[in-house]
């Protein structure tokens, strides 16, 4: 496995980034990977918050349409992520703390997809007002949750090993 990682991380392209003293190199990627991650996991909040009750008076309706936004931002996020790991790919596949982070976007992005289910499903089932949102307000503490252990984890592979 490590002469795999040796030799993805060793591509042209990835040293290339990783050793360029251009701004278009290590820094863009990094800000890329920021950008999509601020696009995710800030519009996944604004869901969240409003699941919670926050600004009730805005229909669930109209937040729908933030989920292909949503999912912009995971795609951007997921080819900058590559790209990242791809730079230090021995070491990084090694930190136990990038398995948590891992494992915490994955089930994140479960939670974004049944927050959606519970969003159509309350359209589809209003007669004139709310209904109870419970099972998605657990959705909501459970999304910022995981979001936030994935973002601290993301953060700390730089001094956990």
């Amino acid at each position: 496995m490590d002469t795999f990682l040796e030799w993805l991380q060793n591509l042209p392209i990835f040293v290339t980034i990783a050793e360029s003293p251009s701004v278009w190199g290590y820094a863009t990627v990094l800000m890329l990977h920021t950008v999509g991650l601020g696009w995710l996991v800030g519009l996944n909040t604004v869901v969240n918050l409003r699941l919670l009750g926050v600004g009730k008076r805005v229909p669930l309706d109209v937040f729908e349409s933030l989920f292909p936004l949503m999912w912009w931002g995971f795609w951007l996020n997921l080819v900058t992520g590559v790209i990242l790991f791809c730079l230090d790919a021995v070491h990084k596949a090694h930190q136990w703390i990038f398995g948590v982070k891992l494992l915490s976007i994955a089930l994140a992005l479960v939670v974004l997809l049944r927050e959606r289910h519970e969003l159509a499903r309350q359209r589809e089932s209003r007669i004139g007002a709310e209904v109870e949102l419970a099972t998605a307000r657990q959705y909501a503490w459970l999304s910022f949750a995981l979001w936030a252990v994935a973002t601290t984890t993301g953060r700390l592979m730089a001094y956990v090993g």
